[in-house]
Formats: C-alpha cells, structure tokens, sequence
C-alpha cells in the first residue's frame, strides 16, 4: 500500500493489482482516513518497515507481534476476513455488498442476483462505514462526529 494508491480526500485505496487480477477500490472509514491523516509520510509506502523492501512484507509476523503486545488471542489474516464478514452480516449489509467489500468477484456462481444488482459506489461506501461504525462500536472505540 502506497500513499500514491491512498486518496484521504475520497477516503480510497486503489489497488492496481489483486490477487484476482483485477484492481480494486477499498473505501476507508472517516476512523482510518482521520489516522492516516496523522501518519507521518517517511515513506512511499503507508505501512512502511525497516527491510530491504522497505514495506511489511509478511504481514503475519507483524499481526503477530501486535497481538502479542496487546495481550489478546492469535488470529490469522483469514481470521480476520471472517471477522469483518460476520460483522458486516450483524450490521445488515447485504450478501452481494459484502462480496464487493471482501473483494470478491461478482459472478453470479453464488447467487443469481450478483447477476442484475451492481450498486454504485457511493452506497459501498455507505455499507463499508456502517460496518467500521458497527465494529468501531462493538469495541468501544469513541469516534468524534464531525
């Protein structure tokens, strides 16, 4: 993730390139946009490390490390991809909303309404912060309104 990928403006992350060929927009709650706002650029990349890359490379050593020092259970990064699906679920968002949210292909293999519902980006975006504001709630983490 580069900050060049990063518009704090609109609150997206382009990624040119995913796993699944294709690029991807990750629209990034006011919570996130508001920290990254705060981050210092040191570097190219937001989540920059001391190697020879310059970025993180093996995210679950880091993921690791973190809940380590927080003193909570291990969780994988799949772990996590759960976690955010089942909490979109409890903040009502629809199946064919967290696919898109997931980064997963809208091909109607699953579901015959992948087939005729393609919502706007907007309303992405509105489903992404109802799940951080979801989240963000659960954990008690206070977020000021602006």
């Amino acid at each position: 993730m580069t900050w060049e990928q990063v518009d704090l403006d609109k609150g997206t992350w382009r990624i040119p390139h995913t796993k699944g060929g294709f690029p991807q927009t990750v629209f990034l709650c006011p919570f996130l946009v508001d920290l990254l706002r705060k981050e210092e650029r040191v570097s190219k990349f937001v989540f920059w490390a001391n190697s020879a890359s310059g970025h993180i490379v093996e995210p679950r050593s880091t993921l690791n490390r973190v809940t380590e020092k927080l003193e909570i259970p291990h969780i994988s990064i799949h772990g996590l991809r759960h976690t955010f699906s089942n909490q979109a679920k409890e903040a009502f968002v629809s199946d064919v909303v967290i696919k898109i949210l997931m980064g997963h292909s809208l091909d109607g293999s699953s579901n015959m309404q992948e087939v005729y519902i393609n919502p706007e980006d907007q309303f992405v975006k509105k489903m992404a912060n109802r799940v951080a504001s979801h989240i963000l709630d659960k954990i008690e983490v206070n977020v000021e309104a602006k």
